[in-house]
Parts: C-alpha cells; sequence; structure tokens
C-alpha cells in the first residue's frame, strides 16, 4: 500500500468508480488493433503507460492545475504515448470506437479483486458502484462477474448525473442507507472521485496500479486488497 497511511472505523458502505477501479480496458483488444497498423507494443506496456499517465494527470490535480482537457484527449495521448503516429490516429481511434460500442473494450478485472471485493461484502458491508459512463455499466459488470457483488449500480448515464456533481454521491449514501461519515469513496480520478466524494463529507482512496507516493492528501492504495489493510 502506498502512503499516506491511515485508518477508517465506522465504515458501513464502499462505493466503486468503475474504468479503472473494479475493470479495465481489454489491452490485448488495444495491442492488436495498433498492431493491425504497424505499432509495436505489448499488453503489459500498455497497461503501465495507462497507470502513469493516470498517475501524472492526478498529481496535476492535487497541485491545483486544471486537469478537465487533458482527460478529454486521454485516450490519443496515450495511444500516442504507445507509439500511434498522427496519421493513423484517426482510424484508430474509429475502431476502438466500435469495439466499445460492441463491449469488447472494458472487460479486464485485475487480479485479487473478486476476493476482496467478496471479502468485504462478507464483513457486512454494502458495496456500490457510482460512475460515468454510457448507460451500459451493469451489462458490462454482469459480462465479467461483478455485478452479484454490489447492492447497486449508478450509472450517470441512466441516472441522469454525472461526478463530481454531489447528487449523484447523495444517491449512493441514500441507496446504501448511511451517513457520510460511514461511507468511503473508492476511484482513479483524483478531482472527480476524490474531491467529488469529500465535497459531501466521504472519504475518498485512490487506486492506481502504478500509484507513488506524492502530493495526494488522501491515501492511495496499488491494489485493492489493501482496503482491508485500511478497514481493519
Amino acid at each position: 500500500m502506498i502512503e499516506p497511511m491511515e485508518r477508517f472505523t465506522g465504515i458501513k458502505a464502499i462505493f466503486f468508480d468503475a474504468g479503472n477501479t473494479i475493470i479495465f480496458p481489454n489491452y490485448r483488444l488495444i495491442q492488436r488493433v495498433l498492431s493491425s497498423y504497424g505499432v509495436g507494443v505489448t499488453a503489459e506496456e500498455l497497461f503501465r503507460l495507462d497507470c502513469e499517465q493516470r498517475d501524472q494527470y492526478n498529481r496535476l490535480a492535487a497541485a491545483g492545475e486544471e486537469t478537465s482537457h487533458l482527460w478529454e484527449h486521454y485516450w490519443v495521448t496515450l495511444l500516442r504515448r504507445a507509439g500511434m503516429a498522427r496519421d493513423i490516429q484517426t482510424e484508430v481511434i474509429k475502431e476502438l470506437t466500435v469495439r466499445s460500442e460492441q463491449g469488447a473494450l472494458w472487460l479486464q478485472v485485475l487480479d485479487g479483486t473478486f476476493e476482496t471485493l467478496d471479502a468485504l461484502r462478507v464483513s457486512g458491508r454494502t458495496l456500490g458502484v457510482v460512475s460515468n459512463s454510457e448507460g451500459r455499466l451493469e451489462s458490462f459488470l454482469e459480462h465479467v462477474g461483478l455485478r452479484p457483488y454490489f447492492a447497486f449500480v449508478l450509472d450517470s448515464a441512466i441516472v441522469g448525473i454525472d461526478k463530481p456533481d454531489p447528487g449523484i454521491f447523495h444517491m449512493a449514501l441514500e441507496r446504501a442507507e448511511v451517513h457520510p461519515h460511514e461511507a468511503l469513496f473508492v476511484g482513479d480520478n483524483y478531482p472527480i472521485d476524490i474531491l467529488g466524494a469529500r465535497r459531501v463529507g466521504i472519504a475518498g482512496v485512490l487506486f492506481n496500479p502504478a500509484g507513488h507516493e506524492g502530493v495526494f492528501d488522501c491515501p492511495v492504495i496499488d491494489r485493492l486488497s489493501a482496503l482491508e489493510e485500511l478497514l481493519n
């Protein structure tokens, strides 16, 4: 687990972001698409680049920098770092968009995710998903076997509220029937997840497998199983 250390007591509910927290992109699919355009990069390298890029963006946000424009162009930046030339950018993004619409992009679950969620659920805590998505998140979670672990799934496209709007966090609290100090939010995006949750009184934990000690004013974990350590 990454510092700063913190322990949470009295937590009755844990809310998770979806993308890059409990489900990740299908890096092998992305690798195959890039390979078809002559870009030589491995799935493991894509995963590492993705985690490192999110860590860099989160550090900027924690330092008070404006990062919304960086997130808007996140995928282009990532694929360019992986070796994608500008002249094939449109074609590659278009093909990946089609694969995403087919439900083939968000399919990877990191080792230890199922075991951690099972342990947290067995502990008696209510688990929920609160994510900015396009309306098909629940089906994605069903497909990879994660849906049974959660009491509810709040997909922003369905509920009509995007993080970091306080409304979607209040909705999660109501679904879990807990007070803000009894909940914990786990996500990969510092300004959207951590600061968004904090505005309504929910403590946050930043998750990134390539996370490093740094300027964050919240716990940072590099594996989901570290949540059990924070809660014990």
